[in-house]
């Protein structure tokens, strides 16, 4: 049975993630960081009668995120969930995702991407082109949230992205559980990287992106690089996801290592509005 869930659960949802809190990282920081108070957040649990959680999906903005490791779990009871609000993505390890789509669930896109973690780097050739070329980095500000956006909607691969990208970085910045970086070119953003749902334990690095006038210099995996060396220095792990093979090179010669798939489906377009 689905219910949504408040405060007295908290326990019960880590102890639930715990297992697997790569793949969790976002329900764990939207626990530790948001709670059960902000009306952008919302947790429904799939509850059996002896309490017991047998899957857990979190509203974050329209991005739901679904999480379950039961064999027998009620996919109908989230599916209805997700036909009466506003959809902006389905995400979450991809064995989830999938059966909510093998269900009935009609997202209008899906992608399969690979799912890496990092504990250390080994990599100490880029360690040293970080700190070498670390003049060039700036670290992201709120007042920079639109040029950020600027440069996401000039590259094709972001365009299908969330509509609540500015809102959610901003938030993230102010409360956080994000932080990015930089590097400019004549005064121009060209590349950024940055982190989202940074926790007790990990974060994820997400939207690495460089201007197509402006590739192939090195700029990105600068920005991540610098990500990486903070979180690593205060004793958290890294995650990131990505579907583009050229792109997990650059991850993997930095120190990711992959651990399986991250499923993200979307649903364009989607014109309801939430009846939460």
């Amino acid at each position: 049975m689905i219910k949504q869930l408040g405060a007295e659960f908290a326990k019960k949802i880590l102890d639930y993630v715990i297992d697997e809190k790569e793949y969790n990282l976002y329900i764990i920081s939207n626990i530790e960081n948001q709670g059960f108070e902000e009306d952008y957040i919302t947790y429904y649990g799939d509850v059996d009668n002896n309490g017991k959680l047998k899957g857990i999906m979190v509203k974050f903005f329209n991005i739901y995120t679904i999480y379950t490791k039961s064999e027998c779990w009620d996919k109908e009871g989230f599916m209805s969930v997700l036909n009466e609000v506003e959809l902006g993505m389905i995400t979450g390890k991809e064995s989830s995702v999938q059966e909510l789509i093998g269900s009935g669930l009609n997202v209008e896109e899906y992608e399969g991407h690979y799912y890496a973690t990092m504990r250390e780097t080994k990599n100490k050739e880029l360690n040293e082109q970080a700190n070498s070329r670390g003049d060039k980095l700036e670290k992201i500000t709120v007042d920079m949230v639109e040029e950020v956006v600027q440069l996401r909607e000039s590259i094709p691969e972001f365009m299908q992205g969330s509509g609540k990208f500015c809102k959610i970085l901003g938030e993230g910045i102010l409360n956080g559980t994000a932080r990015g970086y930089c590097i400019r070119e004549s005064g121009k953003m060209v590349a950024f990287a940055q982190t989202s749902a940074e926790n007790s334990q990990s974060a994820m690095i997400t939207s690495v992106m460089t201007h197509l006038d402006y590739r192939k210099k090195g700029y990105a995996s600068l920005c991540v690089e610098r990500l990486c060396n903070e979180l690593l220095q205060e004793g958290r792990g890294l995650c990131l996801y990505y579907v583009n093979i050229n792109a997990g090179k650059i991850y993997r010669k930095i120190g990711f290592k992959e651990i399986g798939k991250w499923g993200i489906g979307r649903f364009i377009g989607n014109k309801k509005e939430s009846k939460r």
